[in-house]
């Protein structure tokens, strides 16, 4: 259960940084890449950190398959050293961005999957949302993307994967919530009340009236 909440709250959490960097990067024309890589890789280093004192808190070295030390570690090797080579890295910095909304729309494929499953008719949104998404990602990866649009749309793309990921999240959660809960018993019927029998009825004839039937029957 506690795990749970740890990975919904990262999931959210990871959706709205997507749209607070896509915001960012669209209507603040001030923010420098630099700066914006910098924080990034910074925010890295904060969540590897949170994923290695997790594993230890939580007691998690006592199953076989939790890795949460190992994606810690990566984290934070992986943010340090973006911020040592941050020049180096700025400009990939658009192509980085695009890998956050080719996951998110794989979730949102998986939503739709789990949402067909459970017979609701949203996966059908959801499976559009999904293909949009990674339809983007896709033409970006490949350059299709004219380069005079190329910033405005990862951005808008970062933007609008974070918004649909998250109100998709919490569509499933609510059915998978509703799916798992456990069904009440159905109310027994009280049975009918059993007619009194009058006990003479089945009783035999008494001896004396047998014993004179048995005499007449002899005579």
């Amino acid at each position: 259960m506690k795990e749970n909440k740890y990975n919904t709250i990262m999931f959210i959490l990871g959706t709205l940084i997507c749209i607070g960097v896509g915001a960012l990067l669209q209507f603040n024309t001030a923010m420098q890449p630099k700066t914006l890589c910098s924080i990034i890789c910074g925010g890295l280093v904060f969540l590897g950190i949170i994923e290695i004192c997790k594993f230890f808190l939580t007691k998690a070295y006592k199953h076989i398959n939790d890795y949460s030390f190992t994606v810690g570690l990566a984290a934070v090797i992986l943010g340090i050293c973006g911020l040592v080579r941050v020049n180096s890295i700025v400009p990939f910095m658009l192509t980085i961005l695009i890998f956050p909304c080719l996951a998110i729309g794989m979730l949102l494929f998986q939503f739709a999957v789990q949402l067909n499953a459970m017979h609701n008719n949203i996966y059908l949104a959801a499976l559009i949302e999904s293909a949009v998404v990674v339809l983007g990602a896709v033409l970006l990866l490949l350059g299709v993307i004219p380069d005079s649009i190329v910033e405005s749309f990862t951005n808008i793309l970062l933007m609008v994967s974070g918004g649909l990921g998250l109100i998709t999240y919490i569509v499933v959660f609510f059915n998978v919530k509703a799916a798992n809960k456990p069904e009440e018993p159905l109310p027994l019927e009280p049975l009918p009340p059993m007619e009194h029998e009058d006990p003479k009825h089945h009783e035999g004839p008494k001896e004396p009236e047998k014993m004179e039937k048995i005499i007449k029957a002899d005579l």
